[in-house]
């Protein structure tokens, strides 16, 4: 089971290993947690936390999390399923 808390201690070792400034990892163990919500999917209150604004857009952990937006890794996998796997095969 996915929680807040998880990710939260995931983003502080990943913040920490990138050698951000201390006050970043912080907001991951802090900042992030007053985010949780019963009954709202742990996207959502990840999302709303990242629209506070608070994790400078120039930092490393900003970057790196952009890299993995699904919306941007999707179109990749999809063309390279398409190009290995013909959709025909089964026929």
């Amino acid at each position: 089971m996915r929680s807040l808390k998880s990710l939260s201690k995931t983003l502080k070792v990943l913040a920490e290993q990138l050698e951000e400034e201390k006050e970043i990892p912080q907001l991951f163990t802090n900042d992030l947690l007053e985010f949780k919500k019963d009954n709202v999917e742990i996207e959502e209150q990840f999302f709303a936390f990242l629209q506070t604004g608070k994790i400078p857009s120039d930092s490393r952990i900003f970057k790196v999390l952009k890299c993995l937006h699904s919306d941007i890794i999707f179109p990749a996998y999809l063309s390279l399923r398409m190009a290995f796997y013909d959709v025909n095969f089964f026929f």
